[in-house]
């Protein structure tokens, strides 16, 4: 069983990076931001404030696409600050395929959803995992921590987002296998068991 794990704005500690891991990446240029099919008002909130911006910033990001869901599209004044900063904003609520946003982009920030992550991460992407803690009994926090700790991804809460990003741009991470036999399967199992 997996052990349950917290976060408190701060990164999960993680094993030290693997020799075969992938190269770290710099400059990024875009950031592809995601909330699946849910509604993740902090996380959008959170990319678009002045600290988180400044990060992106210091990572060479040049465009921020932010897919914001159900939830409220940024503002013109949200678009000021980035500009300001030099960084294009683009905002959408969803597409039928994300998959080539995905891949255009050099560094993904998503929920913790397995979905979302999963299709990352099968895509060769750097993955900064933010974990909505709102949601009924917490459960993306075990996949999250699952993933960071085999040094697949990045993982965090809100507010630790903007360490994240750049530690998730020098980080030198583990490619997920074809088919991970291990870790994948046993939390998706845990996640089944609490809905029947």
């Amino acid at each position: 069983m997996l052990r349950k794990w917290t976060c408190t704005g701060s990164l999960v500690a993680g094993p030290e990076p693997h020799s075969s891991a992938m190269p770290p990446q710099k400059p990024v240029g875009v950031v592809f931001v995601t909330v699946g099919t849910t509604r993740f008002d902090a996380l959008i909130a959170a990319m678009l404030e002045p600290g988180t911006l400044d990060a992106l910033v210091g990572i060479g990001t040049s465009l921020l696409v932010l897919q914001h869901g159900h939830g409220p599209a940024p503002t013109d004044g949200d678009r000021a600050r980035c500009r300001a900063r030099g960084v294009t904003l683009e905002c959408f609520a969803f597409e039928p395929n994300i998959a080539q946003r995905i891949r255009d982009a050099g560094l993904v920030v998503s929920h913790g959803g397995a979905g979302s992550l999963m299709e990352a991460l099968a895509l060769r992407r750097r993955v900064v995992a933010v974990v909505n803690r709102r949601l009924m009994h917490d459960h993306q926090s075990e996949l999250a921590a699952a993933l960071h700790a085999a040094r697949h991804l990045v993982a965090t809460d809100v507010g630790g987002l903007a360490t994240a990003l750049s530690t998730a741009v020098t980080a030198k991470f583990v490619p997920l296998p074809e088919r991970d036999a291990g870790v994948l399967p046993a939390v998706l199992a845990q996640e089944a068991a609490w809905w029947t």
